[in-house]
């Protein structure tokens, strides 16, 4: 993961317009907590506006009034659910006209519900888990990429989990979301790469590590 640092002394040399131009913009979603918060925390330690989403808004505000006051760098705070395509499309697919240009895009919004062996499963959880890991995924990638194509530049990082490599006993569905994610990451990838995007997977130790606040 690459960042660009502005030190605060040419900041002070660029007219608001100027310094809008240049800064860049990631997007985190499933950001109130947890490592979204840690991604979204980092990467305004690094000089980068951020577009953070999530369910719970009186925690989504919180977080946006931290990275504003702690990093003094924009922050659009999004309240919608991931698993909701209709309203992926109404609130990233109408993003205003200063926020259109997202340079990283995090799919993090994810969860783990239920432990059951598979004849015991919860369909509930497994529709929960399906339309949250891999739906929600995949409806926000496609509302973002295209403006990534037509730029020619950006990075997509999902992030996976260990459990998309190794299932755990009675994880059944939740260790396949996450395996779906591993496959869609190197679907992307190669496709991505002809189109100056680049796509990226994390597994949730790992991310944990690189992504931890300053």
């Amino acid at each position: 993961m690459t960042a660009t640092r502005i030190r605060e002394p040419l900041k002070a040399n660029f007219s608001d317009q100027t310094k809008q131009e240049m800064s860049k913009i990631v997007l985190v979603t499933g950001a109130t907590a947890g490592i979204g918060e840690a991604v979204a925390t980092r990467f305004a330690a690094e000089g980068y506006d951020l577009i953070v989403t999530g369910r719970r808004d009186e925690r989504l505000q919180e977080v946006k009034r931290k990275l504003e006051s702690e990093y003094g760098h924009r922050v659009l705070a999004l309240n919608f659910d991931v698993r909701r395509k209709e309203q992926v499309q109404a609130n990233l697919g109408n993003l205003p006209e200063d926020w259109k240009a997202v340079d990283v895009l995090v799919n993090n919004a994810g969860l783990a519900s239920g432990l059951n062996p598979i004849q015991d499963g919860d369909i509930e959880d497994w529709e929960k888990m399906i339309d949250t890991n891999i739906k929600g995924l995949l409806y926000v990638t496609r509302t973002i990429a295209p403006g990534m194509k037509e730029r020619r530049r950006g990075h997509i990082i999902n992030l996976s989990s260990i459990a998309g490599k190794e299932a755990y006993p009675n994880g059944n569905v939740y260790c396949g979301t996450k395996h779906a994610v591993e496959a869609i990451g190197k679907g992307i990838d190669p496709v991505a790469e002809k189109q100056a995007a680049k796509a990226a997977l994390l597994a949730q130790q790992a991310a944990l590590k690189r992504c931890s606040p300053l």
